[in-house]
């Protein structure tokens, strides 16, 4: 480029408030103010049809020509500026199309440039600009229509992988898991709850332990934050798990005792006591990895307290669980018919023969030869 090199400026679009806003609170963290002014003094040239001399931006940005060139280059790499040239006698003409920005809120959903303002604002600020401006709108009577684009032929694309974000089905989760995902993740700010970490998997894991251990959405939520990763946005589920146990859920009003959580239940069993460790992870085990329900784990841990002299031996929890998972026994009801089928089958033992013939001896003397008999007969000799 050349001092006394030509240009003009086109734009297709007119762009509105929210599109300003956009320019300066999500591009110029990434660009500068430098590569900003330059655009909005293009932007301000978008009128003047005829061709003009570089010498003039020079003059009104107070930049050099090389560093509009660099600036201009800046406004190139993150799409809002396209430029073109051509060598008209011994001169060169630009004409400098301007693009409009993305939308703070496709800003935000864009792979690539969220992940250059978070690098340019750290961590701290891009989440509290995540809590300021992300929107999810709420669109669950709509269905998605929309093309897929190729973008490996646009050289801007070339070499980058893009990831696809998981698709979070709320209404399926919320229809197996007795939890109010809605409440969670409207007063969850990413600042707590990263928007990355917010998978099927994790929130299917957080329902699950909120129903386990008998917790709030205001437990989970605080919960949540203290188990969060800001650097690499993930969310560590196995501290969520062991700080889960610290937490004393509120009492609730419930009239089937075998709907309270397994926790809670086991507690109550022990008079007010805490649950210990080894017993908790034991219910973790049945709730997160069988998917067990909360009434189903309960009479199982009835039953094997009962029959059991009150110890929980995991092997025999297991033994019990896996037969009852294998026969779908998925209800309270049917886990009581099996355990009364179960106790009604070890009374109702049946006995030898012999056993109806022998009759109560009122005299408690008795010989040696009847001693004997009583051996053969045992037997089952004659």
């Amino acid at each position: 480029m050349d001092i006394n090199d030509i240009y003009r400026v086109i734009k297709s679009e007119s762009i509105g408030e929210k599109l300003i806003s956009s320019l300066f609170l999500m591009y110029q963290p990434i660009i500068g103010h430098r590569a900003i002014s330059l655009y909005m003094t293009l932007l301000s040239d978008e009128n003047v049809f005829l061709f003009q001399n570089h010498n003039r931006l020079s003059l009104i940005t107070n930049m050099s020509i090389n560093e509009i060139e660099s600036e201009r280059k800046r406004l190139e790499e993150v799409l809002l500026l396209k430029t073109f040239s051509r060598r008209v006698d011994n001169k060169e003409e630009y004409v400098y199309k301007l693009l409009n920005p993305l939308t703070i809120n496709e800003f935000l959903k864009h792979d690539i440039f969220s992940g250059l303002l978070k690098k340019s604002l750290g961590i701290q600020e891009f989440q509290n600009i995540l809590s300021s401006f992300y929107r999810d709108e709420k669109l669950n009577d709509f269905k998605e229509i929309s093309a897929k684009i190729d973008y490996s032929a646009d050289p801007f694309y070339n070499g980058v992988e893009f990831k696809k974000i998981e698709e979070v089905n709320l209404n399926n989760m919320m229809n197996n898991i007795d939890f109010d995902y809605e409440k969670l993740l409207r007063e969850t700010t990413p600042l707590i709850f990263p928007i990355k970490a917010r998978t099927s998997e994790n929130l299917k894991i957080i329902g699950n332990i909120a129903n386990l251990y008998g917790l709030s959405v205001d437990d989970m939520n605080f919960l949540i934050g203290k188990c969060s990763n800001f650097e690499n946005e993930s969310l560590d589920i196995e501290l969520l798990k062991s700080m889960a146990l610290s937490i004393k859920p509120k009492d609730k009003k419930i009239n089937d005792k075998y709907e309270l959580s397994p926790i809670v239940f086991l507690q109550n069993i022990q008079n007010g006591t805490e649950v210990t460790k080894v017993d908790a992870r034991l219910l973790e085990y049945l709730s997160l990895k069988l998917n067990m329900k909360n009434d189903v784990i309960n009479v199982l841990v009835e039953y094997v307290l009962d029959i059991s002299n009150n110890r929980l031996p995991r092997n025999l929890v297991e033994k019990i669980a896996g037969e009852w998972i294998r026969e779908n026994i998925n209800t309270k009801d049917k886990a009581k018919s099996k355990i009364q089928k179960e106790n009604k089958s070890k009374t109702n033992m049946i006995l030898p023969d012999y056993y109806s013939k022998i009759t109560e001896n009122t005299d408690l003397t008795i010989s040696d030869e009847d001693i004997e008999n009583l051996k053969m007969k045992l037997k089952g000799k004659s």
